[in-house]
């Protein structure tokens, strides 16, 4: 079980990591001073999540509503085509949660009953969204040689433009998964560190209540995910 758990976590960490240069080198903005700028918060994050989640957690929490400003610093503007910085953010602190299950040998797959549909909401957005993928990509290589920018829709949407959205919106969807499993575990964590009474090192303060905020938060930003999808499927207008 351990060797099969250790495999997976393995199996999962490269397929995000490729998943994740090829996200990043597509629709983020190669721009190198912006890049200089960007590029060392991510890697912070990163390796503070990997050796310390705890700490992780608290340094994504505190970025996560400034780091949407970061490319207007640089000109940056919306009509570019580009992955917001804060899901980027969330991407690469995602990425050192996973890996800080394999360093610690810990189980990433918990059989959690609440989980159950989740997974499988989570396998039916990546389906539906390689298959629209596919088909605006006109099923390259199969049926065309490249992806050609062909007008998809009366609004005048290019191929490129709804294969953008396709990967923001899958995304989208995917982080309230993640956000919700993320709100979970830190509940779990912050009912250990209760039952422990670990308190503050400067001030002796008990730290489960923070612990629980940090779990709120993730399960507010994880609920208004999943509102806009209900929106969205209800065809209603939203920001």
């Amino acid at each position: 079980m351990f060797l099969r758990n250790r495999i997976l976590s393995l199996l999962s960490l490269g397929i995000y990591g490729a998943g994740l240069y090829c996200f990043y080198i597509r629709y983020v903005p190669l721009v190198g001073p912006f890049q200089v700028a960007f590029l060392p918060v991510l890697a912070a994050v990163f390796f503070i999540t990997l050796l310390d989640v705890r700490k992780g957690v608290l340094f994504f929490v505190a970025l996560f509503p400034l780091v949407n400003n970061l490319p207007y610093f640089f000109k940056l503007y919306e009509p570019l085509p580009m992955a917001p910085a804060a899901l980027v953010l969330f991407l690469f602190f995602f990425a050192g949660w996973l890996g800080s299950f394999l360093l610690r040998n810990r189980e990433l797959f918990r059989d959690v009953p609440i989980f159950r549909p989740l997974g499988l909401f989570a396998s039916l957005v990546i389906l539906s969204g390689l298959i629209a993928f596919w088909r605006y990509a006109n099923f390259a290589p199969f049926l065309s040689d490249r992806v050609y920018e062909l007008v998809t829709n009366v609004h005048g949407v290019t191929a490129g433009g709804a294969l953008m959205s396709i990967v923001f919106y899958s995304l989208n969807y995917l982080t309230g998964i993640a956000f919700l499993f993320i709100a979970y575990n830190f509940f779990m964590y912050a009912l250990d560190v209760k039952r422990t009474g670990e308190l503050t090192a400067s001030f002796k303060i008990p730290y489960y209540p923070f612990c629980f905020a940090i779990s709120l938060s993730f399960l507010f930003q994880s609920l208004t995910i999943f509102c806009d999808l209900i929106k969205t499927l209800q065809g209603e207008k939203h920001e």
